[in-house]
């Protein structure tokens, strides 16, 4: 059987790029005659790929636009891109497809319709071709323009084989607005990352090292839930974490999940460190990376984690590694409760270096529930082996 992903596998997130391959790795355990690609949603067909390097000039412009004008910019840069090369691009990955899974990450959301006109499109061939479609992992946003909505609606109106969501929210979210007949949740791929990935590389240290994470304010302001932080803020506050932790004896490393205005800011940040810092290298600036594998055992090598991206502390979780989320999107909430970890929450947009500095103390002090931890992976892998049984069936009562 082959079956299309269809993901953003090789996003500049790298966290994007983890939960496509854990995915992969989890059908072809579950079948090894099973055949899962994946197929970027946005055209993408190799890790760099894209406008990776370019996104800080592309963001900046779009930033300054009216948000009348700047949708209506995006969408017809879009809809040209998909008449011209995204349509081809997906109809080639469909090409002996038996089914399709959109698949992965918080790919039913509507910003300026990135997703619903590519997912859209992207179904529109998969039922050309006679292919079951169904949705696995994702997560759903939580407001629809009556264009992205009418979208979503009409490439899922005629049925899906499945609707597997990851989190309480999304599975809300989803009956207000889409028909539900089978829908449930799953946990998350990304949740395997440990097993995917093998173990991370240790070293002997002289202090437990903190791993930071640094998302630009930008991305954060464009899907935050509420108003956060601007640039200045946001740098002055991750500074002074920074400070705060090596006050309370860790040590500091910086990082992003790969996206290049990301690391940007992370060097900005890294910047305003007080130079006494630096030059002892208790603060270590964030470094370039540019696969999945090098994001996970990244992480998978701290002592604890603290980050806005959800794919930071899904891997966290995964290799053990005490965390605590700061809070700006509801996939946050998700995730937390779904592991039982509410507690390691910041839920406010506008936290303070204390309290979260704070919260990191206790989730060291509290580690990681190992029990709890490999049941919720086994629960993954036998969710997968379950998907892998219900799409032969669904394809076979199609054929």
């Amino acid at each position: 059987m082959k079956l299309v992903l269809l993901n953003v596998k090789f996003s500049p997130n790298l966290g994007d790029g983890i939960i496509a391959e854990c995915l992969e790795w989890a059908l072809r355990e579950a079948d090894p005659t099973i055949s899962a690609v994946s197929c970027d949603l946005a055209g993408r067909t190799a890790f760099g790929d894209g406008i990776n390097q370019s996104r800080r000039t592309v963001y900046a412009v779009l930033d300054r636009l009216p948000k009348p004008v700047r949708r209506q910019f995006v969408e017809y840069m879009l809809k040209h891109m998909i008449r011209t090369r995204l349509r081809e691009h997906y109809d080639n990955a469909l090409k002996g497809a038996d089914a399709a899974l959109i698949g992965g990450g918080q790919l039913i959301a509507d910003a300026d319709l990135n997703f619903p006109l590519k997912i859209s499109a992207a179904v529109s061939q998969a039922r050309q071709r006679n292919v079951q479609v169904g949705v696995y992992g994702a997560g759903v946003g939580g407001c629809f323009s009556e264009e992205g909505h009418a979208l979503f609606d009409k490439a899922f109106g005629k049925g899906l084989v499945c609707t597997r969501l990851r989190d309480e929210i999304s599975v809300s979210r989803w009956r207000k607005n889409f028909a539900a007949d089978d829908i449930r949740t799953v946990h998350d791929p990304g949740m395997l990352a440990r097993q995917v990935y093998g173990p991370a590389r240790g070293s002997r240290r002289k202090r437990p090292l903190i791993g930071v994470g640094i998302t630009n304010p930008s991305t954060l302001n464009l899907h935050a839930d509420e108003k956060t932080y601007g640039k200045r803020e946001w740098r002055d506050f991750f500074i002074w974490l920074c400070e705060a932790l090596v006050a309370d004896g860790y040590d500091v490393q910086l990082f992003t999940n790969g996206a290049h205005d990301d690391h940007v800011f992370a060097d900005f940040v890294f910047a305003g460190a007080e130079g006494m810092l630096r030059a002892s290298g208790r603060i270590r600036p964030a470094r370039t990376l540019t696969r999945p594998a090098e994001l996970a055992h990244l992480i998978g090598s701290f002592d604890g984690l603290v980050a806005h991206r959800l794919h930071a502390a899904i891997v966290a979780y995964s290799y053990g590694v005490p965390h605590v989320g700061l809070g700006w999107d509801s996939k946050m909430d998700g995730f937390f409760s779904t592991v039982g970890r509410q507690d390691f929450l910041i839920s406010d947009t506008r936290p303070s270096s204390s309290a979260v500095c704070a919260s990191i103390g206790e989730a060291m002090r509290a580690g990681i529930d190992e029990d709890a931890r490999a049941e919720a992976m086994a629960v993954t892998r036998g969710e997968v082996r379950d998907l892998v049984g219900l799409l032969k069936a669904a394809c076979l009562a199609h054929a």
